[in-house]
């Protein structure tokens, strides 16, 4: 079977009229990249429930800076265990804008390989049942999904900054609008603390990662689909 869709101009419409929502490209200049140093991290999640906090699962995360054909890029390996499956997944971006250029994913009974072109995603993803090809155009290049919470720790944090950027995750149909906002919190000691929330136009998920000025770092993730999760990381240097 071959997934075969062209993701036409058309779906930046809904930024039109918004002259205070920066669209935010790969390349564009409004992340940074490099302020994402590498690190080891592990995080636990837990679902939220009557007040009560019960684990669902944990992430053991690495990303790395190395060089390929004299090009420093960011490579990020993590292994993701659930109730019931466990996915290890590897992507590799430019180590300064974040623009793509591969996402493997391999579980028990599903792989996935897909590759980032200017214009277009392709790949292959199958089962023991299927195989399916991946072709998808798109209007310009975009980000993947797997790095979403690294645009959190990289955009420019100012207060009010309004936002969106275009992702891909392929099983809403491959390109998918976040829109956003930075907000500063009160002052907690001797950096200042944000919050940085996204929408997503597909599904309506509500993400708000909680970050520190100075260290740039996640400190806590909050997810709001129909239930609400949180996810603690704890960060070491790579």
């Amino acid at each position: 079977m071959v997934i075969s869709v062209f993701m036409g101009l058309w779906l930046g419409a809904p930024l039109s009229g918004l002259s205070d929502t920066t669209l935010i490209l790969p390349g564009g200049g409004s992340v940074n990249g490099r302020l994402v140093k590498p690190y080891r991290a592990r995080t636990i999640t837990y679902r939220l429930v009557d007040g009560r906090e019960e684990q669902i699962g944990t992430v053991e995360d690495q990303y790395s800076w190395i060089t390929i054909d004299g090009i420093e890029r960011g490579l990020r390996v993590a292994r993701i265990v659930l109730p019931g499956r466990e996915i290890l997944d590897s992507g590799l971006v430019d180590a300064s804008s974040l623009k793509p250029f591969y996402h493997h994913s391999h579980q028990r009974d599903r792989t996935m390989l897909l590759t980032f072109g200017e214009r277009a995603v392709t790949g292959t993803t199958w089962t023991a049942a299927k195989t399916d090809t991946v072709a998808i155009g798109l209007p310009y290049a975009i980000f993947d999904s797997y790095f979403e919470d690294f645009i959190a720790r990289s955009i420019t944090l100012k207060d009010g900054l309004q936002f969106s950027f275009p992702d891909f995750i392929l099983e809403a149909g491959g390109l998918v609008y976040q829109s956003g906002k930075v907000r500063r919190l009160a002052t907690e000691g001797p950096a200042g603390r944000w919050t940085v929330s996204y929408t997503d136009s597909k599904t309506g998920r509500e993400t708000t990662y909680t970050l520190d000025d100075q260290r740039r770092i996640l400190d806590r993730v909050y997810r709001i689909n129909g239930k609400t999760t949180m996810s603690r990381p704890e960060f070491g240097r790579s």
